[in-house]
């Protein structure tokens, strides 16, 4: 009877095993999709590539220096 349970038992893992593969592939897609979605938006906007906040922020400071600039008035 243990080698009927033993067996059992490796059926179980190697079925959660291949649950989990495959839900971590489906989230690969998924991610995968959504950054293509990601892309597209950005293509649109054409040559401005701001995607982050963190993007958004750095083109900021990088303008207000630039106007500060003496030689750029």
């Amino acid at each position: 009877m243990k080698g009927v349970e033993a067996m059992r038992e490796k059926t179980k893992r190697k079925k959660r095993k291949k649950e989990e593969e495959e839900k971590e592939k489906t989230e690969e897609e998924e991610d995968s999709v959504e950054e293509e979605k990601g892309k597209e938006k950005v293509e649109e906007e054409g040559d401005f590539r701001l995607v982050t906040d963190r993007g958004r922020e750095m083109l900021g400071a990088v303008a207000e220096y630039h106007h500060q600039d003496p030689q750029c008035r």
